[in-house]
């Protein structure tokens, strides 16, 4: 009974006198706590004891609830760290990941690039290499037009000129019945004269020819000289060095001619023939191309035909 009204003491003057703002009821439950206030009643006693009892075990109890959510909250804060840790991670991973990608792309578009590049080349190039093969084919084309022009000029260059030039005089020697004698009598000395010529691009007023055919040991002798004349106001120097004359020695239809090929004078002189020539019977008479000797008799032929032949004219011929 004395505790209880110590009780409400407490209490009533924590009400009315420090118009409840009082502490006695809190520090007489402190001292209850602290076990320096005795309650004498037993009843009162076990009641206080029990709810000590039950608010150790509470405070007990907060103390684990207070442990266990310290705990869970350290491990949820682990959780998260290590949640956010992993984020991080798989955010670094993924970026490392998308660079690596925009780094395999830049590559592969670098590469692509210098491919293209590199094939542009290549077709610029062969274009290149096209347009320089042709541009040579069209030079040697055109050089070889330019050639096969100037070849089909010069080729109708050289037949107006064979055109203009005139022919090399020709003369064959002719097969046919003939005289024969033992002893020579040939009618083989003497002049013979032409007027009025044209040899190659030289005029020519007169020409006289002093010949003589004979034979000396078995052997034939042809000596000859010219003289020849210009026309007034015609070039005094103009027979062609190569000019050949040819006498023309006949007996009945068969006939050859025989060379003789003096210096080649002035016109007003005298040609210079020096010592007589001496051929062999088988080059003594024969055809003519221009200077050149063609067919000729044999020995025998030519022999029968000097023997009773006669000069009966003579030819001019050059190359």
């Amino acid at each position: 009974m004395e505790n209880s009204l110590d009780v409400m003491s407490a209490a009533a003057k924590d009400i009315w006198v420090d118009d409840g703002k009082g502490k006695r009821l809190a520090n007489m439950h402190q001292s209850v706590m602290d076990g320096t206030y005795q309650i004498q009643d037993p009843s009162l006693r076990r009641l206080a004891e029990t709810r000590l009892e039950l608010e150790k075990q509470n405070r007990e109890i907060q103390r684990q609830v207070q442990a266990y959510n310290a705990e869970q909250k350290r491990k949820q804060q682990a959780q998260r760290r290590e949640m956010a840790q992993r984020q991080a991670e798989y955010r670094a991973q993924q970026q490392a990941y998308q660079q690596r990608q925009q780094e395999v792309a830049q590559a592969r578009a670098n590469e692509q690039r210098r491919l293209a590049e590199a094939r542009q080349r290549a077709e610029q190039e062969r274009r290149a290499q096209l347009a320089r093969e042709a541009a040579e084919r069209d030079r040697l084309a055109e050089e070889e037009r330019e050639r096969q022009i100037a070849e089909r000029k010069r080729i109708a260059a050289e037949r107006a000129a064979a055109a203009m030039r005139p022919k090399p005089q020709t003369g064959r020697i002719r097969q046919g019945r003939m005289h024969v004698v033992d002893k020579a009598d040939c009618d083989c000395k003497g002049t013979l004269t032409k007027r009025n010529l044209k040899v190659g691009s030289c005029e020519v007023a007169s020409l006289t020819v002093a010949y003589d055919v004979t034979h000396f040991l078995g052997e034939p002798l042809v000596k000859g000289d010219y003289k020849w004349q210009a026309p007034a106001g015609g070039a005094k120097d103009c027979l062609p060095s190569s000019l050949s004359l040819w006498l023309k020695i006949q007996n009945r239809e068969a006939f050859g001619y025989v060379e003789i090929n003096p210096v080649v004078p002035r016109a007003g002189s005298v040609s210079y023939s020096g010592t007589a020539d001496s051929p062999n019977w088988d080059s003594f008479i024969c055809g003519y191309e221009g200077d050149d000797e063609t067919q000729c008799f044999d020995k025998e032929t030519a022999k029968t035909l000097y023997k009773k032949g006669r000069i009966s004219d003579f030819e001019l011929s050059h190359r």
